[in-house]
C-alpha cells in the first residue's frame, strides 16, 4: 500500500521527464543502430576488397611462378648460346692468331724487301746528287759565261735598238718630257726612279730590256701634280690622247699614278713620304700598315681615309722632315729603308738618252739600297714583254712615229 502511495506521490513532471529520457535513449539506440549498419556495410566492402586482393595476389603469384619457369628456360637457352659463342670465339682467336702470324711473316719479308729497295734508292740518290751538283756547276758556268758575254756586248759595243723598240723609247721619252714640262711650270720636284734611274746611271738611257718610265715625287708634289696635270692636258688638247689613273689591281692595291699614251701604259709616278719621328721597329710597322692600307681600300674605305689613317699610325708628314720613306702604294721589291732627306735633296742631274733630267743628290746610295750592286748586270731580267704584243699589230711603227711627232711638237712649243 505504501508503494502505491509512493507512486502516487510522482508528479506529472517527473513522468514527462522520464518519458523524455526514454525517448532520448531510444534515439541514441536508433543512431547506434544506423552506425552499426554502416559499419557492417563497411566491413562487408572491406571483406570484398580483401577477397579481390587475395584473388589478385593469387594471380600475381601464378604470374611470378610462370615467369620464374620462363626465366629458368631462358637461362638455360642463354647458357647454351654463351657456350656456343665461347667455342666460336676460341675458334676465331685461333684463326686470327694464324692470320696474324702469317701477316707478321709477310711483313718481315716486306721489310727486308723495302730495306733492299731503300738501299738501292739511297745509292741512286747519291748518284743523282752528284750528277745534279755536276750539272749545277756546269749550268752556273754557262750562266756566268752568258752574263760575261752580255756585259762585254753592252759595255764594249755601241748597240742600237731596232725601229720598233726605238719608237717605243721615243714615245716614252716624249711623255716624260711633257710631264717634266708640267713639273717645271708648277715648280714640282720629281726624280727618275727605279729602272729609269738605274738605266740613266748605268746605260745613260733605258735599260736595254725596258720599255717604260718610272719617276717619283714627294707626297705634297704628288697631290699637286694631279691637280694641274688635267689642266695642262686640256691646254694642249691632249685630254683624249693621254690618260692617267691611280692604278688599282683587284688582288694587289698599288694605287700609284699611271699615265698612258698611244694605247699603252708609259709612265708610272710613285709617291714618297716624310717621316717625322721614325720608331725603332719602323720596318715592321711599315709593312703592317702597308697591308692594312690595302685591306682598307679593298674593304671600301676611300683612298683619302686610308691615307689619313696611315699617316697617323706611321707618324708621316707632308712637311719636310729628316727622313723619307717610299709610299706604301707601290712595291719596292720587298725592300724597306729610311733615307736621310739630305741624301736625296736637292736633286742632281742625270743624262737619259742625251737629255738631262732630275735624279737624286746621292743616286749611288739610293740605287744600292734598292738593288744592291746596281753596276752589275742582273742574272734575271725583269721585262714587261710589251714589244712582243706590239710587233703583231700592222703598221705599228708608222702609228708610233705619228704619235711621237704629235707629242714632240707640243713639247717644243710647251712654253710659248
Amino acid at each position: 500500500m505504501q508503494n502505491l502511495e509512493n507512486q502516487k506521490n510522482y508528479s506529472n513532471e517527473d513522468i514527462d521527464r522520464l518519458n523524455n529520457l526514454i525517448n532520448s535513449q531510444n534515439d541514441e539506440i536508433e543512431q547506434l543502430t544506423y552506425k552499426l549498419n554502416d559499419l557492417r556495410r563497411l566491413l562487408y566492402n572491406q571483406l570484398s576488397d580483401i577477397k579481390e586482393i587475395s584473388n589478385d595476389n593469387k594471380s600475381i603469384n601464378e604470374e611470378i611462378e610462370f615467369l620464374k619457369n620462363e626465366n629458368v628456360k631462358l637461362n638455360d637457352s642463354v647458357s647454351e648460346e654463351f657456350e656456343l659463342l665461347k667455342n666460336e670465339n676460341i675458334k676465331l682467336n685461333d684463326s686470327v692468331s694464324e692470320e696474324f702470324e702469317l701477316l707478321k711473316n709477310e711483313n718481315a719479308q716486306l721489310n727486308d724487301s723495302v730495306s733492299e729497295e731503300f738501299e738501292l734508292l739511297r745509292n741512286e740518290n747519291k748518284e743523282l746528287r752528284a750528277q745534279f751538283k755536276e750539272n749545277d756547276e756546269l749550268n752556273q758556268k754557262i750562266l756566268d759565261s752568258y752574263k760575261e758575254n752580255f756585259k762585254f756586248i753592252f759595255y764594249c759595243y755601241d748597240l742600237q735598238p731596232k725601229p720598233l723598240l726605238k719608237n717605243i723609247w721615243d714615245i716614252c721619252q716624249e711623255v716624260l718630257d711633257f710631264v717634266v714640262n708640267v713639273c717645271e711650270k708648277y715648280d714640282i720636284t720629281y726624280w727618275l726612279e727605279a729602272g729609269s734611274l738605274l738605266g740613266a746611271m748605268r746605260h745613260e738611257g733605258f735599260l736595254p730590256w725596258d720599255d717604260d718610265i718610272d719617276m717619283s715625287m714627294m707626297r705634297s708634289d704628288y697631290h699637286r701634280f694631279q691637280e694641274v696635270f688635267d689642266i695642262e692636258l686640256k691646254n694642249h688638247n691632249l685630254e683624249k690622247k693621254i690618260k692617267w689613273r691611280r692604278l688599282k689591281h683587284k688582288k694587289n692595291v698599288l694605287y700609284f699614278l699611271q699615265i698612258s699614251y698611244a694605247g699603252f701604259a708609259i709612265l708610272d709616278i710613285f709617291p714618297y713620304d716624310y717621316v717625322a719621328n721614325p720608331q725603332e721597329n719602323m720596318e715592321e710597322l711599315y709593312f703592317a700598315e702597308k697591308s692594312k692600307f690595302k685591306s682598307n681600300i679593298k674593304n671600301g674605305k676611300s683612298y683619302s681615309e686610308a691615307l689619313e689613317e696611315l699617316y697617323e699610325n706611321l707618324d708621316l708628314s707632308l712637311e719636310k722632315q729628316d727622313y723619307v720613306v717610299s709610299g706604301v702604294e707601290r712595291s719596292v721589291r720587298g725592300r724597306f729603308y729610311l733615307q736621310n732627306t739630305d741624301k736625296m735633296f736637292p736633286p742632281s742631274k742625270v743624262t737619259f738618252r742625251g737629255k738631262e733630267y732630275c735624279g737624286l743628290k746621292d743616286n749611288d746610295l739610293h740605287l744600292t739600297k734598292q738593288y744592291g750592286d746596281w753596276r752589275e748586270l742582273p742574272k734575271v731580267l725583269d721585262r714587261h714583254n710589251r714589244i712582243y704584243k706590239l710587233r703583231e699589230r700592222p703598221e705599228i711603227n708608222e702609228f708610233l712615229v705619228e704619235k711621237v711627232n704629235i707629242l714632240h711638237e707640243i713639247n717644243e712649243k710647251f712654253n710659248e
